[in-house]
């Protein structure tokens, strides 16, 4: 199984099926509780400092936020929106695999290969461009940058 932000066991169709022979949600969550998203993004930001044994600031600098911006991520002043978790996802250098997981337990939508610019970003993800690099593309794709 590819490393990701969510380890999970069981597909999104498994959990679906084992929903609909519960009686109610409850029997449910209680049983399926260890397959359940329940971190907050902050946590998951600070498992992927752990797992990639990298720091805020490093993470903050690479990713091409304003530092203390960055450091109010982190520590949950503000929520991400999708596209700082992206610049955070070039931060800590994430595989496009991880950058999707991150997006869903965050609770935002994934990248999407019908979308012109989600493209240019999965495509600077596989290719392990830096966020400069990123925005580079997407400016000559006439597309938002990100920042």
């Amino acid at each position: 199984m590819t490393e990701t932000v969510i380890q999970m066991e069981k597909t999104t169709g498994e959990l679906m099926d084992i929903l609909r022979s519960k009686p109610d949600a409850a029997a449910f969550v209680q049983e399926n509780a260890d397959e359940l998203q329940n971190k907050t993004v902050p946590e998951l930001l600070a498992d992927l400092l752990e797992r990639k044994q990298l720091t805020r600031a490093a993470v903050i600098r690479a990713a091409g936020l304003a530092r203390t911006y960055g450091y109010q991520l982190f520590d949950g002043t503000y929520t991400p929106t999708r596209d700082k978790l992206i610049q955070l996802a070039f931060g800590f250098q994430l595989t496009v695999e991880e950058t999707q997981a991150l997006l869903k337990a965050a609770g935002h939508a994934v990248l999407y290969p019908r979308n012109a610019r989600d493209v240019v970003i999965i495509e600077c993800l596989y290719q392990r461009c830096g966020i400069i690099a990123c925005n580079t593309k997407l400016e000559a794709q006439n597309q938002p940058l990100l920042e």
